[in-house]
């Protein structure tokens, strides 16, 4: 297997499993997890497991914050040592500010090779995204290239999906309490479409079953 031509750095809302992470030498550059009066790193300081745990146990939801733009300098600053250029992907832009801050740490660097590329989405897409990448690189694809099919292949995916649950939205006070009642009774699962980074609601079922067909 020759080795990738270029570095890819991701976010932690990549979920590519560890082993595929350390194949292809992905970077990741976790987001932040607060609560209460404690800061986690996503994947550092808390797991994934342990992170949807404490949706399910407390009271007050956890709130999250991008990747600072030192934070990706200095990774980018790592990875020029030993890369020719960096592939940079991140969650969402229009959900996160995480494609910002790398767009600012990757302006602070000059004379070098840097690809910036807003995933419009997060885990699933990013992930698909990011693999693909990491692939077309080891295979030694121009940058230009993968560049361009993973941006078409950003562009040719939506995700569907529906809530199974409305207990974090009443948690977060994004519904009311009498909603939340009326959609236990009913078992309303609202479906939800994401789309160029754009989330909308588009339709809704009664029960799980019913949801997974629709």
């Amino acid at each position: 297997m020759s080795e990738s031509k270029m570095k890819i750095i991701v976010d932690s809302t990549c979920d590519l499993p560890k082993e595929l992470v350390e194949q292809y030498d992905i970077d990741i550059v976790p987001v932040y997890i607060q609560h209460k009066e404690k800061t986690m790193a996503d994947g550092i300081d808390i797991t994934i497991e342990e992170y949807y745990k404490l949706l399910r146990e407390v009271d007050e939801l956890p709130t999250t914050s991008a990747p600072s733009p030192r934070d990706f300098f200095d990774k980018i600053n790592l990875a020029l040592k030993k890369y020719p250029s960096v592939f940079i992907l991140t969650f969402t832009s229009t959900l996160s500010a995480t494609f910002q801050s790398a767009k600012i740490a990757a302006k602070r660097i000059k004379n070098a090779k840097i690809h910036l590329v807003d995933s419009k989405f997060g885990s699933g897409v990013l992930t698909f995204a990011t693999l693909a990448a990491a692939k077309l690189s080891q295979r030694g694809v121009p940058e230009e290239e993968i560049v361009a099919q993973v941006e078409k292949l950003r562009d040719e995916s939506f995700l569907l999906g529906y809530v199974e649950t409305l207990e974090n939205f009443k948690k977060s006070g994004r519904i009311s309490n009498l909603k939340f009642w009326l959609g236990a009774v009913t078992k309303a699962k609202p479906i939800l479409e994401l789309k160029d980074g754009i989330i909308e609601a588009c339709g809704k079922a009664t029960g799980k079953i019913k949801a997974q067909r629709k």
